[in-house]
């Protein structure tokens, strides 16, 4: 069950309008009701360079993901992987993986916790493997951190990299857990 949160951080409106935008992708129907569902439970039209309150875009995602289906959210994670800027030296879908925790944090500003948006937990295996998670104070949907995963190794894998996760025994400090492949 996703954390309740009552947080004041906020989350960076980039990876909430690329949510949106890729609604788009499944259908313009899809994309409507999720503008809609944000307009409703957010009151504005979404804005890449503005922050959103954490409790009420975990509100949102869970009523989209409720309404729209899981698949717009697994989509909604992938384009917000693929939307991030990575650092030059970021090449390797490890690479992305490495970095990803600390670019989820820099996502989130003010606030009392430690991690107001959760964690992103990874263990490389080897070069085409890693045990992937999200911490138990995860406030956003499953199916949201299963697509960041995919959407990392479609932005940074080599071009036979073919994203396959699956689901593994969670730790007492996780909300879910995977064997990601590529």
């Amino acid at each position: 069950m996703m954390t309740e949160t009552s947080s004041s951080a906020e989350l960076s409106g980039q990876y909430i309008a690329s949510l949106v935008e890729s609604a788009g992708d499944v259908s313009p129907v899809f994309e409507r009701k999720v503008r809609d569902i944000f307009k409703e439970y957010i009151s504005t039209e979404i804005e890449y360079d503005q922050w959103y309150p954490v409790p009420e875009v975990t509100d949102t995602y869970q009523r989209i993901a409720r309404q729209v289906g899981s698949s717009t959210m697994q989509e909604g994670g992938a384009a917000s992987a693929q939307a991030v800027e990575w650092p030059d030296h970021v090449t390797r879908v490890a690479d992305g993986l490495e970095l990803l925790n600390d670019m989820h944090q820099q996502a989130h500003r003010g606030g009392e916790e430690a991690h107001p948006g959760g964690q992103y937990l990874v263990e490389t295996e080897d070069a085409r493997a890693a045990r992937v998670a999200v911490s138990s104070d995860w406030p956003y949907t499953v199916p949201l951190a299963e697509g960041v995963f995919k959407g990392i190794v479609k932005d940074l894998g080599d071009d036979d990299a073919v994203p396959s996760l699956e689901d593994v025994e969670s730790r007492h400090d996780e909300e879910a857990a995977w064997k990601l492949t590529w």
